[in-house]
């Protein structure tokens, strides 16, 4: 019995790589502990799993050493601890957007079928990570992302770490879905960033460098039990205080990055567009009425499921979403060009502003507390929004007026 189970957990953890198989992979059965090094990881997974953008592709995934902890015995409450190294991905921008890597709502990663307990030992790894560089190639620029110390959790919904993996998930039996809680942090996150190309011939950028503190990422999940498809994701990245500092190069840089990304992103959004009125449409589906009080038992599992279920109802992730926190954000803007510089500029009146001359030495501080960003990126227009982050009062009496003129500027066109 043991060797079944230990050869379907291994053929899971085996779909995330290319050059490895599971009989390849040495796990002891008594003490569940393994070793492997130089592996490849599967683009296309990875690419699914972190669901990215159509206008951005993976092409390299590599990691020099992996080790792996199973406690066979206790697979229900305690994790698999998989410990990685380095790992070193590779991206690139693309002319066109790609096709999604998954169409269907399914996980190709998934075992199949209805959602059972294999899926919930995959669901509930927990994972440790030395750090990870990621290397961004465009024609514009390219840039670099290194990550130091991150940790992969399970949570409870509280998002304390959870002790034991029955706690770290909330299953409703009216709408046949669960939802899961993990909890990604990191110790230190440095991206830099630098133009390789510029039609302004005269105008050299200077690299954009940002680096972050301890930060945090909360990921809620909401899947299907009848498919184990992914039905809405809730994502939360929580950053402490940050400090930035620009100088006008660098800041003209970044403008040029912007730019240069701006016609493939709204190309992809449009991809987008066209493929999220199928989940919309999912995901609608799901919300299925309570079952009568005439059809309901008081049993004492009866009861428990009621239970579990008016928290799935508070927990419920009814559409995608994405959220921002920061604590305190300070950005520095500044001139980098000294005295001698200024003298070597010629003013031309035809081209050039006169104001942007007159400052020498010019500082501006923007100092933004409790920043909140939420993007609902499928959300029908004219829906109801009770069920969004700080919903209150103002909205709802606003959500009228916006009904109203949605009415109008849909009869204009119709």
């Amino acid at each position: 019995m043991a060797s079944i189970i230990k050869n379907q957990i291994l053929k899971h953890l085996s779909k995330f790589t290319k050059n490895l198989t599971p009989d390849r992979i040495n796990i002891s059965t008594l003490k569940g502990e393994g070793e492997l090094a130089n592996l490849e990881l599967n683009e296309q997974i990875l690419m699914e799993l972190l669901d990215l953008p159509t206008w951005l592709r993976l092409s390299k995934a590599v990691c020099n050493k992996v080790q792996i902890k199973i406690a066979w015995t206790k697979l229900k409450t305690i994790p698999i601890c998989v410990f990685l190294d380095e790992v070193e991905v590779e991206m690139e921008t693309c002319d066109e957007p790609r096709k999604p890597s998954n169409t269907s709502q399914m996980p190709s990663y998934s075992s199949g079928g209805k959602y059972g307990f294999t899926d919930r030992v995959v669901d509930g790894i927990s994972m440790s990570i030395n750090s990870v560089t990621v290397n961004f190639k465009s024609h514009a620029f390219q840039a670099s992302i290194q990550i130091s110390r991150i940790l992969v959790n399970s949570c409870t919904p509280n998002w304390a770490k959870a002790t034991d993996l029955r706690h770290s998930r909330v299953k409703d039996t009216i709408q046949d879905a669960l939802i899961i809680f993990k909890e990604v942090e990191w110790q230190t996150l440095r991206i830099e960033a630098n133009a390789i190309a510029s039609k302004d011939k005269s105008f050299t950028t200077t690299p954009l460098r940002l680096i972050s503190n301890q930060a945090k990422i909360r990921i809620s999940i909401k899947k299907s039990l009848n498919d184990c498809s992914m039905l809405a994701t809730k994502l939360q990245f929580n950053l402490d205080d940050l400090l930035w500092v620009l100088t006008d190069s660098q800041l003209k840089a970044m403008l040029l990055f912007m730019k240069s990304l701006k016609q493939i992103i709204e190309k992809s959004s449009e991809q987008t567009k066209r493929l999220a009125g199928e989940k919309v449409k999912k995901q609608s589906s799901m919300d299925k009425p309570p079952p009568s009080r005439q059809n309901r038992k008081s049993s004492p599992s009866q009861t428990a499921e009621s239970a579990m279920n008016k928290l799935f109802a508070k927990l419920d992730i009814k559409e995608t979403s994405y959220h921002l926190y920061t604590g305190r954000l300070d950005l520095h803007l500044c001139d980098d060009t000294t005295a001698v510089d200024r003298k070597k500029i010629q003013f031309n009146p035809t081209t050039d502003k006169a104001h942007n001359r007159h400052i020498e030495g010019g500082a501006m501080q923007v100092t933004l507390y409790k920043l909140s960003l939420d993007h609902y990126p499928f959300h029908p227009a004219g829906s109801d929004r009770k069920h969004w982050a700080k919903y209150d009062d103002g909205m709802a009496a606003r959500q009228a007026w916006v009904k109203q003129l949605f009415s109008s500027f849909t009869e204009d066109f119709s």
